[in-house]
């Protein structure tokens, strides 16, 4: 093909600029935005079941009027016993559409937050998932167990995996009523015979508490 003496052929780079690599600024802003992103992501979906639960007519209540009417977190077998009354009337809907509302970033995350919101640490001691071993009550034979369910069911958690998570959470009740750290100050205290007794103890108490 014959070409003009004004032409000018423009060869195509052969040579691919190789990417930058992030500075450690670049990363860490980077990994500001991600958290900011999820934020806003679990926010979104709060808002979004909110309105479902508008939308289809559920009697949903602000904080204030639940926190009011249930007296969250349980702390004794009297709330206990009311909060189970309360959820044969109609606020069962209610309850499992607000608690559904509390958001995590996980799974696991949204369940123990739905927990830490109902349940006292002290008073979780007094339960296991079946109530083997004669010593605590069977948290499964509850109907506040069913709301529980419930909720993650619309966070899309299956009933296995919100089970497994309330198991452990009441599994480690004691530790974080502050046994962790009374065996932490005997051990520091150097009474060994003691910390191994409790140790063993606490480790039978971990077993009955898996079932």
């Amino acid at each position: 093909m014959p070409q003009n003496e004004d032409t000018v052929l423009v060869q195509p780079s052969t040579s691919a600029t190789p990417p930058r690599a992030l500075t450690p600024v670049q990363s860490g802003r980077d990994h500001i935005i991600l958290r900011a992103l999820e934020e806003l992501k679990v926010q979104v979906r709060q808002n979004t079941l909110l309105l479902q639960a508008l939308t289809s007519r559920q009697p949903v209540q602000n904080t204030s009027q639940l926190s009011e009417e249930y007296k969250f977190p349980m702390t004794c077998d009297e709330d206990l016993t009311r909060v189970e009354k309360l959820l044969d009337k109609p606020q069962k809907k209610a309850l499992t559409a607000y608690l559904a509302t509390l958001g995590g970033c996980n799974p696991g995350d949204v369940v123990r937050r739905m927990l830490r919101h109902i349940l006292d640490d002290e008073f979780a001691q007094q339960f296991n998932w079946l109530g083997r071993g004669g010593r605590k009550k069977a948290f499964s034979a509850f109907k506040i167990t069913a709301v529980i369910r419930g909720a993650s069911a619309v966070q899309k958690i299956t009933a296995s995996d919100c089970e497994a998570v309330m198991k452990n959470w009441l599994k480690y009740s004691g530790d974080r009523s502050g046994g962790r750290k009374r065996r932490a100050g005997r051990q520091q205290g150097g009474d060994d015979t003691v910390s191994r007794d409790d140790s063993s103890s606490s480790s039978s108490s971990m077993d009955d508490d898996d079932f």
